[in-house]
């Protein structure tokens, strides 16, 4: 068994405390021009933020190390966390620093190590590892309970943290349903637009991963498949793929009309049909006012890597100074296995700032290959 305890601080991105400038384009009547460079609102105020993590856990190994056992839970909360959270543009900048965050995570994690097959020449081992996180916003500053991080360019899918939630939530409009959970549509045919609601949480609380190693003799083969589950994804690429007709559910309805599925605001079932002339408005009133519509469940699994390795032998080095050389052929990226969102790789992401959970014209995850040699002394 063992335990332990850290603590340990972050900051942001220079240049964050005052502003800074730059000279721009050629000037003016030969005088130099500058401006100002921020987009974001400097705050000299800001200090770093603090984690602190306790964790324990055990390992148990059995069967001459043939079955070998880990797990582990921590909790670990952050303090002080600087959060960027969007602004009006009015403001002249676009985003502004928010520092007194306190998030509170908590998980297990462990991991199986099982050797199957083993003899004279065979070896088979299998290593399962899998962990869940539970992630909360416990605390965003006196008197707020609610910021909005980023948006999509959409403008109708929204990442939030809220206080009693998780971090880096979707928000976006509903459909509007009854009793029994179907579309209300309004009189001319169109789905009526929901409240603003939380959809989804955009970081995945669930991950793991198996990997399968087959030796034979100097010869190894090793593949990993992961995967990932628990999160959602806003997908800004489908929803203009209907706003365009590219989509393929757009095809419904183009040759012999189209109507909603679902009831009006009396109960009755929806009739109210759209033709190859009209179809324009209806997608195009999802794309503007129904985020639920392109919200998707990210869970996938992949192979993510398969490595053959051959270890030389050792009358192959003869007198060479080295305890070891190996050469391997590597591949990554490989299959996306199993997927719920249509059109894009559900690791897709918008930027690389607070906007986990939106996806806008991503593109799949590089198949990379290469060749490793490996030299030992």
């Amino acid at each position: 068994m063992y335990g332990n305890w850290a603590e340990v601080s972050g900051d942001v991105d220079p240049y964050a405390l005052d502003l800074t400038y730059q000279l721009s384009g050629q000037g003016f009547q030969g005088q130099p021009l500058g401006v100002i460079t921020n987009y974001r609102v400097p705050d000299q105020a800001l200090a770093p933020s603090t984690s602190r993590e306790l964790e324990a856990g055990f390992e148990m190994r059995f069967f001459h190390n043939r079955l070998g056992v880990e797990l582990a839970g921590y909790t670990r909360n952050s303090f002080n966390d600087i959060i960027i959270q969007t602004i009006s543009n009015a403001s002249g900048y676009e985003t502004a620093y928010s520092k007194e965050g306190e998030i509170r995570n908590k998980g297990i994690e462990g991991l199986l190590n099982i050797t199957p097959w083993q003899s004279k020449n065979w070896t088979w081992n299998v290593s399962l590892n899998a962990a869940k996180n539970w992630n909360e916003v416990t605390n965003l500053g006196e008197g707020v309970n609610d910021i909005q991080v980023d948006a999509s360019r959409t403008f109708t899918a929204f990442i939030h943290h809220e206080v009693g939630h998780p971090a880096s939530v979707i928000k976006g409009f509903e459909y509007v349903r009854d009793d029994k959970g179907n579309i209300v549509f309004g009189s001319n045919g169109m789905p009526l637009k929901g409240d603003y609601v939380i959809l989804g949480n955009g970081v995945h609380d669930f991950t793991g991963g198996i990997t399968n190693t087959i030796s034979w003799r100097q010869l190894s083969l090793s593949f990993l498949i992961d995967f990932k589950t628990g999160g959602k994804i806003f997908s800004g690429t489908n929803a203009y793929a209907y706003l365009f007709g590219q989509h393929k559910k757009t095809l419904e309805g183009r040759e012999t009309g189209f109507v909603g599925k679902g009831v009006t605001e009396t109960g009755e079932p929806n009739t109210v049909s759209f033709n190859q002339e009209n179809l324009l408005p209806y997608y195009s009133n999802l794309f503007n006012n129904i985020t639920e519509e392109f919200v998707y469940d990210a869970s996938f699994a992949k192979l993510r890597q398969v490595i053959l390795t051959l270890n030389f032998p050792k009358k192959w080095l003869g007198k060479a100074p080295v305890a070891g050389v190996s050469v391997s052929a590597v591949g990554r990226n490989l299959l996306l296995l199993w997927s719920k969102v249509p059109n894009v790789d559900p690791e897709s992401t918008y930027n690389n700032t607070n906007a986990q959970g939106l996806e806008l014209f991503g593109v799949p995850q590089t198949r990379s290959f290469g060749v490793n040699l490996g030299v030992r002394f």
